[in-house]
């Protein structure tokens, strides 16, 4: 299925989405709050422990802000919704493992990681049912 659009929104809008799939005009907003949350927590991380005393954690963090910077030309971009789902379910890995990387030092930042965690996992659930939609 292409969308043969430039339209990210009108893409998102012409799958084959479940019932409860977020609203197009939704998604801008909550990922901008989100990936404030996320660069808050790796602030919090860095400011207690430096580079050299938390390079694991941030480098996971790295690793995943790349992985979710690569997901949206992959699936808006490309339309691949099978590469899409490889790499969210990449992504999803890398953010549990900074999720667990930050807790071991900062509670807090680890929190705040959470809502990013969490739409991840549904993202990832919501590209695996569209893809299987689109390939069945």
């Amino acid at each position: 299925m292409r969308y043969q659009g430039d339209d990210p929104a009108g893409y998102y809008r012409s799958l084959p989405l479940p019932d409860g799939a977020p609203a197009a005009d939704l998604l801008g907003p909550v990922w901008t709050v989100l990936f404030v949350l996320m660069a808050v927590a790796a602030w919090i991380v860095w400011r207690r422990w430096g580079w050299t005393g938390s390079q694991g954690a941030l480098n996971l963090w790295v690793l995943q802000l790349a992985l979710s910077a690569a997901w949206t030309p992959v699936f808006f971009g490309m339309e691949d919704t099978l590469l899409a789902l490889i790499v969210i379910v990449l992504l999803l890995i890398a953010v549990i493992a900074t999720i667990t990387a930050f807790w071991q030092r900062s509670r807090l930042a680890a929190l705040l990681l959470l809502p990013y965690g969490f739409l991840v996992a549904s993202a990832t659930l919501l590209n695996g049912i569209v893809w299987w939609r689109v390939s069945g």
